[in-house]
């Protein structure tokens, strides 16, 4: 991956964008640092979906469908999004991410609000 050029962009308040992060940062950092050239743009929604519409639209392809944060390109080829990153990078890495469903666990994922148990009804 010397001389890489990854997009990673993506909404400022997913879990997913900051994910992806962490995993081109593992693969810089198996390079040695310097071989991966990161262009990471944490976007508020309008701005987000300005950004993906008029990139996925120049990319074509299967980027067309792209809807989700983040979209990740490496050297100006679509990528995917954290599940297809993490795949890529486990591959360079040899499996030393683990399973896109290990994110379970992940600190920043959102996590649902803890609900009250429902109340029986009794009737007498």
């Amino acid at each position: 991956m010397p001389g890489s050029k990854i997009v990673l962009v993506g909404l400022v308040d997913d879990w997913k964008l900051w994910r992806a992060k962490e995993v081109v940062e593992a693969l810089a950092e198996k390079e040695g640092g310097e071989a991966v050239d990161l262009d990471f743009q944490a976007l508020f929604e309008p701005e987000w979906e300005a950004w993906r519409d008029a990139k996925t639209q120049a990319l074509g392809g299967g980027a067309i469908a792209h809807t989700k944060s983040p979209l990740v390109t490496l050297n100006d080829a679509y990528v995917g999004g954290l599940d297809e990153l993490t795949g890529f990078a486990n591959g360079e890495l040899e499996g030393a991410l683990g399973e896109p469903d290990a994110l379970e666990d992940a600190p920043y994922k959102k996590v649902p609000t803890a609900r009250s148990p429902p109340r029986a009804c009794h009737r007498a």
